[in-house]
């Protein structure tokens, strides 16, 4: 196991993101998959072409010439062999792009993996869990949109149909990490803690 390597995994909303700032504000280097994801996946980016072929063209762009996310998540829903082979692509990516850290720390962020992908990776694995709802409250607040909108909710759940279930991230990791509080630093110090005990 890496020690220098963390990573951080747990569904939408679990609170990965502020628990990554507060590694980044201690040094890390953080790579957060979702925003990797995002631009490899743009018109031009290096998984564009593959996606489309892969998704038989069963694809909406965005504004930005990218993949269409919302509708792409929904597609990977009904497709499982696409969503596990994307996730395979996404994965050797990332673990190439880490290894070019060298020996600097170095956490990887992200909710988009299987249970074999994770059960592999050589990392201190971290799963950060929280309650459903709270979880949905905190995507809401996030995004700017009120705590009623039905429409937001409902796709908040479908992403989560996506995800692997708290229960499937914790048992795959080393640590995991229970976040309902609104303290992140906290919460970090806590995990901290944990990952200093299994040095």
């Amino acid at each position: 196991m890496e020690l220098n390597r963390i990573f951080l995994t747990g569904g939408i909303g679990s609170g990965k993101s502020t628990l990554s700032q507060h590694f980044a504000d201690d040094g890390w280097h953080v790579l957060k998959a979702d925003n990797f994801a995002y631009l490899s996946t743009r018109k031009g980016g290096e998984f564009f072409e593959t996606m489309r072929e892969l998704s038989k063209d069963q694809i909406n762009l965005d504004d930005k010439g990218g993949l269409d996310w919302s509708h792409f998540i929904y597609h990977q829903v009904q497709n499982r062999s696409l969503r596990n082979r994307w996730y395979g692509l996404l994965y050797d990516r990332l673990m190439r792009k880490m290894a070019e850290y060298g020996d600097k720390k170095a956490l990887l962020e992200t909710a988009t993996i299987t249970e074999p992908l994770l059960e592999q990776c050589p990392f201190l694995k971290v799963a950060v869990v929280a309650n459903h709802d709270i979880r949905i409250q905190r995507v809401l607040a996030r995004r700017g949109l009120p705590s009623t909108d039905e429409a937001a909710i409902r796709a908040i759940k479908r992403v989560m149909e996506d995800q692997l279930t708290q229960a499937e991230y914790a048992a795959c990791c080393h640590i995991k990490l229970l976040n309902n509080g609104n303290d992140s630093k906290k919460a970090y110090q806590g995990l901290k803690a944990m990952i200093d005990g299994n040095g």
